[in-house]
């Protein structure tokens, strides 16, 4: 009697894992055919899902470019690398800082406008970092800024104002207003921190 169970329950067994092979293959062929229909026939989660490939394309585009740009920057040093990273962090946080409603920075017991003009303070360091710590160049390395601040500052811009920002100056003669605002008082900081830069590198090296 009791061997008639052990061969019922290994019947049943046997029985149990043949319909679970059989269930995980037919599964797996609706799958493929599924998969098959998907890419014949996209519906709309089809093209969702379409869109957000296109979309992790265009990011790991985005992040190679970025990547490439930063090997480059590598070629010019350290410090002049470092110049442009400020640079291009007064830019995106002028643009975020006057998106901003001035009641955010009312609660938060900020003045608006006197953080816009501690931002002025970058373009000054990013051209003395490059003048003083560069190994070679370092009046080129410095002055370097006159012409890329007013360019990063005119694209960030218009990029915010192409994403819906509200800027003061729109499209590509905005930009070209910014350029030449930036270029303009821009130059005169650039200048300063590149000086002081030499300076404080002569008196290193000097001494």
């Amino acid at each position: 009697m009791t061997a008639l169970r052990k061969r019922c329950s290994a019947a049943k067994a046997r029985i149990t894992i043949s319909r679970l092979l059989t269930v995980a293959t037919v599964s797996s062929r609706h799958l493929k055919s599924a998969a098959r229909l998907f890419h014949l026939h996209p519906g709309p989660i089809g093209r969702s899902t379409l869109v957000l490939n296109q979309e992790s394309q265009d990011i790991a585009q985005i992040q190679y470019m970025v990547q490439s740009w930063v090997n480059k920057m590598g070629i010019f040093g350290k410090p002049w690398s470092l110049g442009v990273l400020l640079i291009l962090a007064f830019s995106v946080l002028g643009e975020l800082i006057v998106l901003l409603d001035e009641y955010v920075f009312h609660r938060v017991g900020i003045n608006r406008n006197a953080l816009l003009l501690v931002l002025w303070i970058l373009p000054i360091l990013a051209s003395y970092v490059a003048s003083r710590y560069s190994e070679k160049h370092k009046l080129l390395m410095g002055l370097s800024y006159v012409i890329l601040f007013p360019l990063i500052g005119a694209v960030v811009h218009y990029i915010s104002g192409e994403l819906g920002g509200t800027v003061d100056f729109v499209g590509l003669p905005g930009a070209m207003a910014i350029f030449k605002l930036y270029l303009g008082v821009g130059s005169i900081l650039v200048i300063l921190g590149t000086a002081l830069g030499l300076v404080l590198s002569k008196q290193n090296s000097g001494s």
